[in-house]
């Protein structure tokens, strides 16, 4: 019992984060995997938490150069 309950708290944060994140392939292996949290840990703490400093950087960095966002442009126009 414990071990379920351990395991559908870990899913369900790691798919919540997943979809807010806009990662479809990692939605669909944590969805499909059962790895009492493993992966889903790895996930929340290794990419999860990579792609939010990214977007902290990102929003520091526009209000620092008050540049306008370049809604996912890679180069300057």
């Amino acid at each position: 019992m414990f071990a379920a309950v351990w395991s559908v708290g870990w899913k369900g944060v790691s798919l919540w984060r997943a979809v807010r994140n806009e990662s479809p392939g990692w939605f669909v292996a944590l969805l499909v995997t059962n790895t009492l949290g493993v992966l889903d840990a790895i996930y929340l703490f290794a990419v999860d938490a990579d792609i939010r400093a990214r977007k902290e950087i990102e929003q520091w960095t526009l209000l620092e150069t008050d540049e306008p966002e370049q809604l996912g442009h890679t180069t300057e126009t």
